[in-house]
């Protein structure tokens, strides 16, 4: 229970990102800001989700080198893990540039808040370097017995993406672009002090080059492991993405509801 309850506060703070971008944008911003979030969110999930799976599968295959004290082959896996994680971020990147808009106009997203919507998204999924780093970070710290640590800094990161949100969509008059960078910088800053952390408790963390090389031969294990975790994450976020397009063509006033269930039904 002491290892497990730190955990399931992170899935529960995890939430928080979203719900507040959510909450901030639509006190201050008013239906349209939540309309604009909401219509998007879906998408966001799904390849939040369908990361967190993939993490969580590559985390067992570490954990099981840490338990047999093999640690080339955990520095190893680390090293696949976060190939892994870069070159997934860099296909969403590139994916988000071209089809962001093109993805919402499918979702039946409302035309007047098209617009918010794809700043809102694409900067989430252009930065989705940013969230996948930190999840990989947790994973690794509790494949290794350390499930404190992520929960630490994620609170510190729900925290700070309020202020920021406040910061960037007040004063600064970033609307709900502002809420997005809101969250990828409380993220990076989470994600950084995870590192850093880690790094300095872990010295089997520490990666040389050598760790990067003839990784093939263990990749296949890695992907057998996380893509089954991943595709089994971001099931339930397809069926979502078919009730959100249904929903968006109801418009605004049926989406910003919908938003608004949404969240409190995610964060139980």
């Amino acid at each position: 229970m002491f290892f497990a309850f730190p955990t399931l506060l992170s899935n529960v703070f995890q939430q928080f990102y979203n719900l507040a971008d959510t909450a901030i944008a639509g006190h201050i911003l008013g239906d349209n800001a939540l309309v604009a979030i909401g219509a998007s969110s879906t998408v966001n999930s799904l390849v939040l989700s369908f990361a967190w799976g993939l993490n969580g599968g590559f985390g067992i295959i570490i954990a099981q080198c840490f338990g047999a004290k093999d640690f080339k082959k955990l520095k190893k896996s680390v090293a696949i893990s976060l190939s892994i994680n870069v070159l997934f971020s860099l296909i969403v990147c590139i994916f988000s540039i071209f089809m962001s808009r093109p993805m919402l106009h499918a979702l039946n997203t409302p035309a007047a808040r098209l617009n918010e919507a794809n700043s809102y998204i694409s900067v989430i999924l252009v930065f989705i370097i940013v969230p996948m780093l930190y999840n990989l970070e947790a994973v690794i710290l509790r494949s290794l017995g350390d499930s404190k640590t992520p929960l630490y800094f994620l609170v510190f990161s729900s925290v700070l993406n309020i202020f920021l949100d406040i910061l960037f969509i007040v004063p600064f008059h970033m609307g709900v672009a502002g809420a997005a960078w809101a969250t990828i910088l409380s993220q990076f800053l989470s994600a950084l002090f995870s590192l850093l952390v880690g790094l300095k408790n872990f010295p089997v963390l520490h990666l040389h080059r050598e760790d990067f090389h003839d990784i093939r031969g263990t990749i296949s294990l890695h992907l057998k492991t996380g893509f089954p975790m991943g595709f089994q994450m971001s099931v339930m976020c397809i069926g979502q993405l078919a009730m959100q397009a249904v929903v968006n063509s109801l418009g605004t006033a049926a989406v910003a509801g919908y938003t608004a269930a949404s969240k409190a039904d995610q964060l139980s």
